[in-house]
């Protein structure tokens, strides 16, 4: 992390650990698809695992942003929420659907909300 990073060191913490948990839920998701591909399921893998592929893809941004204390932290961090938030209610029927919707609530409010130290 960088003298001039955007957040300040509390927030970009916090920052960090929703959006490692959010790769790690991408991870679980991407897996499921690939379990659902090999049972012959494959309309259904696709539906899992293009959230997925953008979860990850945003998160990976987002973190990688952060870490070099750049400004594009925020954006990509509130696309990585806003992912997450549209996931949970894409898998809506599932129980495992208000895990991501917290996540992406969370992960919005860390992102958007002014801190102390931003710049």
């Amino acid at each position: 992390m960088s003298d001039t990073s955007f957040y300040s060191p509390g927030r970009t913490k916090q920052l960090g650990i929703l959006l490692w948990a959010a790769i790690a839920m991408a991870g679980l998701a991407a897996g499921l698809a690939g379990w659902l591909v090999g049972t012959g399921n494959a309309a259904v893998a696709i539906v899992v695992a293009v959230p997925a592929l953008l979860l990850l893809g945003t998160s990976a941004m987002a973190l990688s942003a952060l870490r070099a204390g750049s400004h594009a932290a925020k954006p990509w961090s509130a696309c990585a929420g806003g992912v997450l938030v549209l996931a949970g209610l894409g898998f809506a029927n599932g129980e495992v659907s208000i895990l991501f919707s917290i996540l992406g609530v969370l992960l919005l409010l860390l992102a958007l909300l002014r801190d102390e130290g931003e710049r």
